[in-house]
């Protein structure tokens, strides 16, 4: 349910343009961090069955907070768009990361992202006022 509001909200809003223009520049840059840079795959919410294809962009921030960008699709043809502050730890081997962005009252409000870098892979678990799901990830550049 988050996904669709979020979807309106960007609908209205104009579209990804200029998210297709940042996802092009990143990809004449890979970065050479395990969390910066490109990231693909496809989210799945366990409150309903929705999925659709995810793509991201992380950037570093700076004392161990990286902004993503994130991109997603719903039904194929809509789509959505919501930026959040990732804080990473290392942790058990792995770089642990968690999120928390208010998406406002059309994208679901209060949302929360936790999950890990893990062999290559972005999986996390997200949780917001009426859906949850995850979120898994691999890098298109390798």
């Amino acid at each position: 349910m988050v996904w669709c509001a979020a979807l309106l909200t960007v609908l209205a809003a104009g579209g990804c343009g200029s998210f297709q223009r940042q996802w092009q520049q990143a990809a004449a840059h890979p970065s050479a961090d395990a969390i910066s840079g490109r990231w693909h795959g496809t989210w799945s919410s366990a409150h309903n069955g929705h999925t659709g294809s995810l793509r991201c962009i992380v950037k570093p921030a700076g004392s161990g907070r990286y902004d993503a960008w994130f991109h997603a699709t719903y039904m194929t043809v809509m789509s959505a768009e919501y930026r959040c502050a990732l804080l990473v730890r290392q942790a058990d081997g792995l770089l642990r990361f968690t999120s928390e962005a208010d998406l406002g009252w059309l994208g679901g409000g209060a949302y929360r992202q936790d999950g890990r870098i893990e062999d290559g892979r972005y999986l996390a678990t997200y949780t917001a006022k009426a859906d949850h799901g995850s979120l898994e990830m691999s890098r298109p550049d390798r």
